[in-house]
């Protein structure tokens, strides 16, 4: 007993310490183990009340015990219902702690916390329960990736869908994590925040797309060595085919919620086309506009440049500078970022490289130096600061106008007065292809969004710069505000980046220009400046794990008594030994 004792506080500390801790033969017995000692002390600590499906024990107070309990049947039919199966009637419900031991499921236990409302059948006992419920049914041997043991308790418990949005916006941004990497090492057998985000949405898909028996099947005889095997032979799809349909199904997910969302705040999200204008024409620039991919970074293979960006305003003394340095090749990607405030950001990804760290003006450094955890940050950095270089907020007409999939920010109404089609193609050496479209939009005239302002404005978009904005005239109806904005690009390593920037203010009567040199980089320089992110990223100091002899030590002592505990209080567990799953943990 003492042996499974302390193998139960390595397993709490390695949960604690969202470590991975892959399933084995010594984690089964602990949890029959742990399932007759915790029915022991809970006899002494916990009130009682019997549902059909399961017992409610508390050690905190609530308002209405077997209402709550009439809940936990009800969650416990749906589910059950949904998965195709019998309920179970042993499902042990801790409304508190239990041990210290909070928001964690443990073969048949699901323990919630000593802080849940009196009144309120909360999200943390849905998930707590879902993972009870569910392990039940799927028997002792199962090893699912803890990428659907906690999308499904997330998928029960929680309002899964409030994820897409974000998870769209990481995917657009190419700072997702991809579902093949989520089913490794150290996802596999840990408990970490990206599987409660990404799994409740993975989770709703492969039940919508193929069906909740087909999810259960996959649930119950997936095994970490032949997953993407498993999942093929059980979902008919490969992996890679089921990844590739799930952000499908994100993006068509998040258009489909925020066009809802708009419906309820009142916002109309059609493009109103004028008189002069034929559908026609606008599809034919929205087409354009499509195959630009602005939301890519599209660059060469192998290429090393950098951008000095000097801003002069009118209303500050003197200018300010920024600089972007950029080396992409051999599957690595490299970059620094100074801002104008003496602060150097250093990102590099690949795929043994993950670092975005930071180095302010007194010297500090932050961020994140290796490993897994700081993948997706890094390739989010990545990709902005890309974007930061390539001055999207400036170039993308989908920043101005709603030519894209995502409506511009604060714009309520949108009406095109008219396009002006570049004349076709002659041949060699004509002219830019500029589109001209001219339009009104309505916008929230202060903080409160209960009025709105109208605007004219004028929109030039180069057809052979993949549709970039080369001039934009605006002006606020009943007032004197108005601004232009010209800007000159530079075609390079594939980028589409701005040279030249001027831009005027009426309503401030300010003028702010920006000019931007742009340069390749020598051998020298790359090696530089890789060097400089390297040593950055050794100036991080991040936080050492607790060792998990700690926890031995500190249990060691009150092992024996725990023992004579379960000899004396101790009853068989509520569920059949052979019924007793793997244990997981939630935030």
């Amino acid at each position: 007993m003492a042996c499974f004792g302390a193998h139960w506080l390595d397993a709490a500390s390695a949960f604690g310490q969202r470590l991975s801790r892959p399933k084995t033969v010594a984690s089964d017995v602990a949890v029959t183990w742990l399932s007759s000692f915790f029915d022991a002390v809970s006899r002494l600590e916990h009130q009682r009340v019997t549902g059909q499906h399961g017992v409610l024990m508390h050690s905190t107070p609530i308002q209405d015990p077997v209402a709550m309990v009439g809940e936990m049947d009800g969650h416990i039919e749906g589910m059950c219902a949904l998965l195709g199966r019998t309920p179970p009637e042993n499902v042990i419900w801790v409304r508190g702690s239990l041990l210290s031991q909070t928001g964690v499921s443990i073969g048949p236990w699901a323990i919630t916390d000593d802080d849940q409302p009196a009144a309120e059948f909360s999200s943390l006992d849905r998930h707590e329960i879902a993972h009870s419920v569910i392990s039940g049914l799927c028997g002792p041997d199962q090893d699912p990736p803890r990428l659907l043991v906690e999308g499904w308790a997330q998928f029960q418990g929680n309002d899964w869908s409030a994820e897409i949005p974000g998870l769209s916006n990481q995917h657009r941004n190419q700072a997702h994590f991809l579902l093949d990497e989520l089913i490794e090492e150290p996802w596999y057998s840990a408990s970490r925040w990206p599987l409660y985000r990404y799994g409740g949405p993975l989770v709703a898909f492969l039940i919508q797309r193929f069906s909740a028996e087909q999810f259960l099947e996959l649930y119950g005889q997936a095994r970490k060595e032949t997953f993407r095997a498993d999942a093929e032979r059980i979902l008919g799809s490969s992996w890679e085919n089921v990844e590739r349909s799930f952000w499908i199904w994100i993006e068509s997910e998040a258009g489909r919620l925020a066009e809802m969302k708009a419906t309820e705040n009142g916002i109309q999200t059609v493009v109103e086309l004028g008189d002069q204008v034929s559908p026609g024409d606008w599809d034919s620039l929205v087409s354009h506009y499509d195959a630009s991919q602005w939301d890519a970074v599209q660059f060469e293979k192998s290429f090393a440049f950098k951008v000095d960006v000097e801003v002069e305003e009118s209303s500050l003394s003197e200018p300010y500078s920024r600089q972007v340095r950029v080396a992409i090749g051999s599957g690595q990607k490299w970059l620094v970022y100074q801002n104008p405030w003496g602060s150097s950001i250093g990102v590099a990804t690949g795929p043994s490289l993950s670092v975005s760290v930071e180095r302010s003006s007194n010297g500090l450094t932050t961020g994140f130096a290796s490993g897994m955890e700081g993948r997706a940050q890094a390739r989010g950095d990545m990709h902005h600061y890309l974007r930061v270089a390539r001055r999207t907020y400036l170039s993308d007409p989908a920043s101005e106008i709603p030519i894209g999939e995502r409506w511009p920010e604060r714009l309520a109404r949108f009406r095109c007065e008219s396009i002006r089609r570049p004349p076709p193609a002659s041949g060699v050496g004509e002219s830019p292809r500029i589109w001209i479209v001219q339009y009104r939009d309505w916008i929230p005239a202060d903080d409160t969004e209960t009025s709105t302002a109208e605007r004219s404005g004028e929109i030039w978009l180069d057809e052979s710069l993949g549709m970039a904005v080369k001039r934009h005239q605006l002006n606020e109806l009943g007032s004197t505000n108005r601004s232009e904005r010209n800007i000159g690009y530079q075609r390079l390593g594939g980028l589409i980046l701005p040279r030249t920037v001027e831009e005027t203010s009426v309503e401030a009567s300010e003028t702010l220009i920006a000019r931007f040199e742009l340069e390749a980089m020598t051998e020298s320089e790359v090696a530089s400046m890789k060097q400089e992110i390297l040593s950055m990223a050794d100036e991080v100091e991040l936080p050492p794990g607790r060792p998990w002899f700690e926890n031995v030590l500190l249990g060691a002592s009150s092992l024996p008594l725990l023992g004579v505990c379960f000899v004396l209080f101790g009853s068989s567990p509520h569920r059949r030994e052979a019924d007793c799953g793997p244990m997981s943990h939630l935030d």
